[in-house]
């Protein structure tokens, strides 16, 4: 009798990624968009990495205003190599829970990590920056 074997597989976190990150985060540094943390966070539940900003603007301005903002940003002048659009991007309020649990747990900066956070479990993440 044959066995069924489920095998899970996870889309990767490549290095054009993590540059893309960083080139998205350096845009918004050099237009003075205030980004307190920034991270690629593996999405199991829906199988694919999300680019996780934490800005103060969330909770200031509220989700339209910040998307309008960042996205304009964004939209200024291309990306070498890929588009912004391609990438899974998510802006969260500054002291949005994960992100309030990251910065306790993980004090480094570029480092992949993963563990439980504040009732989460964060499956896979590569952390850019948390500090506040």
């Amino acid at each position: 009798m044959a066995q069924e074997i489920l095998v899970i597989v996870k889309e990767p976190l490549t290095g054009d990624m993590i540059e893309a990150g960083r080139a998205v985060i350096g845009r918004l540094d050099r237009y003075k968009f205030p980004i307190t943390a920034a991270l690629w966070l593996y999405e199991s539940e829906r199988g694919y990495w999300r680019l996780l900003l934490a800005s103060p603007k969330r909770g200031e301005e509220g989700s339209l205003k910040t998307y309008q903002r960042v996205f304009g940003i964004l939209r200024e002048e291309p990306f070498e190599g890929f588009s912004y659009i391609d990438l899974h991007i998510s802006v969260v309020d500054a002291k949005d829970p994960l992100i309030s649990g990251l910065r306790k747990a993980v004090k480094r900066s570029d480092v992949r990590w993963g563990g439980p956070v504040n009732g989460t479990y964060v499956e896979d993440a590569y952390i850019y920056r948390t500090a506040a």
